[in-house]
């Protein structure tokens, strides 16, 4: 009995090896298709951990100005960490559509330091140079030698600057009028709020609280980048008013009708 158990054992450890050695030279093919240097301890390609090159990444309005596009670019080691730095090549490859002024790279070489799986720079966009409305793509190769993979030595990111309104700073003139004579009735009877204008992120509210008519005004500060206009509404249908920009200009008026609140649908941009 302790013979067959034995001959057992045996025969299903062989089988666990055969199948281990299997799997690794499956695996190996699917990786490194492409036949690098098979004398080679290790393999460099890049990885995207932020999914950055999976989508177009876009310049963004914040309140503090338009924010540059800014994604990692990171080489990683296939294989044990060795004992050495390694210093990994990257070039921009030819079919990239930016101009090379509309990017910076920070390293054209990124080191993975010893004991270490990774390294990486940043790819910063230069928005001042970019079109508008127009992706474009930056393409990156890599070269570790002898130690290249066979697969994910390239990579693309995708830049977008899309149209921003950035507002006309200056003064804005409201002119109001009631048709009653008794101030606004925005969102009640009795009352309510005034038109209210939320510039980067801080809201300022004019109103006419008595009589026929009165003018208000609004200042826009340079530099501002959010603007937007909001009306609360008319209970009784009294009230009206123009809206005009730093340079006299009608942008917006309203006609007396019964209406609940609302963005004013305009924009004054640069």
């Amino acid at each position: 009995m302790k013979n067959i158990l034995k001959q057992f054992m045996m025969i299903t450890i062989g089988a666990l090896t055969v199948f281990s050695c299997d799997y690794d030279d499956s695996e190996w093919d699917k990786l490194h298709n492409n036949a690098p240097d098979p004398s080679a301890s290790y393999y460099i390609q890049f990885k995207d951990p932020t999914g950055a090159a999976s989508l177009t990444q876009t310049v963004k309005l914040t309140p503090q100005g338009l924010q540059e596009i800014s994604v990692p670019v990171v080489v990683a080691l296939n294989g044990l960490p060795q004992s050495q730095d390694i210093t990994v090549n990257v070039s921009v490859d030819a079919s990239s559509t930016a101009a090379a002024n509309m990017y910076t790279l920070g390293a054209t070489s990124i080191v993975i330091p010893a004991g270490e799986t990774a390294g990486s720079t940043t790819l910063t966009s230069v928005l001042d140079n970019m079109p508008i409305d127009e992706e474009i793509t930056i393409a990156l190769n890599l070269d570790a030698g002898a130690n290249t993979a066979g697969a994910g030595t390239r990579i693309t990111y995708y830049f977008l600057r899309p149209e921003i309104c950035l507002p006309v700073p200056g003064d804005y003139r409201v002119d109001m009028h009631d048709s009653w004579g008794d101030g606004w009735q925005t969102s009640t009877g009795g009352g309510g709020p005034g038109i209210q204008v939320t510039i980067d992120g801080v809201v300022t509210e004019v109103t006419l609280a008595s009589g026929f008519e009165g003018s208000a005004i609004v200042t826009i500060p340079d530099p501002s980048y959010s603007v937007s206009w909001y009306f609360p509404g008319d209970w009784y249908g009294e009230i009206s008013f123009e809206i005009y920009d730093p340079s006299g200009n009608l942008v917006y008026s309203r006609t007396a009708a019964p209406a609940s609140g609302a963005p004013l649908d305009f924009e004054v941009c640069q």
